[in-house]
């Protein structure tokens, strides 16, 4: 059987960047999710970073969908810097991005880095 040809997507779109603040007081309750933001259905992310300009007090971050916050990986979040996130490549049904931390918070300031597409979305036409 011989391959068929394509039928090419003119369409080209803009990545879309979400930036979200946190700081000490919205994860300072132990083990307690909290909703980060929210990303259309079906998002699929491309990258994400977390920012930590102030050092958290203890344990970890962890940021993810749902329930299964926890399932994309725990960030050391008491020193700062730039954190890669483990969250992308992947569409989701579940639109609300969660954080949770591992230990209670007294201290601490990040901000939120997401990168992400929609499919079947575009800004502008390629011939």
């Amino acid at each position: 059987m011989a391959n068929t040809a394509l039928t090419k997507n003119t369409g080209r779109q803009y990545p879309l960047v979400l930036v979200q603040d946190i700081t000490f007081g919205n994860v300072a309750d132990s083990g307690v999710s909290v909703v980060l933001a929210k990303l259309p259905r079906d998002a699929i992310v491309l990258s994400g970073s977390l920012l930590v300009t102030t050092a958290f007090t203890a344990g970890t971050l962890s940021i993810g969908y749902a329930a299964a916050a926890a399932a994309h990986g725990a960030i050391d979040a008491t020193t700062t810097g730039v954190k890669a996130l483990t969250i992308t490549g992947l569409s989701y049904d579940d639109t609300e991005l969660l954080i949770k931390p591992s230990a209670a918070q007294t201290a601490g300031a990040a901000r939120l880095f997401l990168t992400y597409v929609m499919p079947a979305r575009a800004n502008e036409a390629q011939p």
